[in-house]
């Protein structure tokens, strides 16, 4: 399995992301905010853009709606399934 970690959105680094989508096809990004113009967005784009054929992507983050739950850092990754334990079961799910 391979990591990748984004410092920014931009520039992507599309040398990587050519490596990478030659050698996986599932990506995953994650986000502890929006999903909306975020990288996955950012990924979204450039795989369209460059006619990636092959590479399914799943985004993970906080979706587009008002959340009337507030909590600490902990409490709302947990609520919104971000957190290691939602992430162990989205990624369990997926492997079957």
């Amino acid at each position: 399995m391979a990591v990748a970690s984004l410092g920014s959105v931009k520039p992507l680094d599309v040398v990587f992301l050519a490596s990478m989508a030659e050698h996986f096809s599932k990506w995953v990004s994650l986000e502890e905010h929006g999903l909306n113009c975020g990288v996955g967005s950012a990924l979204l784009e450039w795989l369209n853009d460059q006619r990636v054929a092959g590479v399914s992507l799943r985004r993970l983050g906080v979706p587009d709606a008002f959340i009337h739950e507030l909590g600490n850092q902990a409490y709302t990754r947990s609520r919104l399934c971000l957190d290691a334990e939602g992430l162990t079961r989205f990624l369990k799910a997926k492997a079957t």
